[in-house]
């Protein structure tokens, strides 16, 4: 859902760029608004699909995006505003206090004392055997 939300945004801003190129008869410097923009749409987008999209200068929007922004002389509206991320967990497997001693085929011996989940302990055994 985010990517189209985001691909709708870059051909919004797509049609302000050509409003502002078709108004604009000689070769001017792109208003720091527009740049503001593509800057904060190359950090969910990418700095390639964005640039060329837009037609600007690949290392100039990846140098913007790279800089704070005291420095690449945007204001801070341009900067991506920190959002509340919920990462869904597995429930916590209690972990089991373990002593054992495996011997392979081979001879060879595998001796563990670990705290461990049981999932974990069953890989551990498998891969000893393999």
């Amino acid at each position: 859902m985010a990517q189209k939300q985001g691909s709708r945004a870059l051909d919004l801003l797509a049609r302000r760029f050509a409003r502002w190129r078709r108004g604009s008869s000689t070769r001017k410097t792109l208003p720091a608004e527009l740049w503001e923009s593509a800057v904060s749409l190359a950090g969910e987008l990418g700095v390639y699909r964005v640039a060329k999209q837009l037609r600007l200068d690949y290392a100039k929007l990846k140098r913007l995006t790279e800089m704070p922004p005291a420095e690449s002389g945007l204001t801070p509206a341009a900067c991506v505003e920190a959002q509340f991320v919920e990462v869904a967990l597995s429930p916590v497997q209690s972990l089991l206090p373990c002593r054992f001693e495996v011997c392979s085929s081979s001879g060879a011996k595998l001796r563990v004392e670990a705290n461990v989940s049981p999932p974990a302990l069953g890989d551990i055994l498998r891969s000893f055997g393999a």
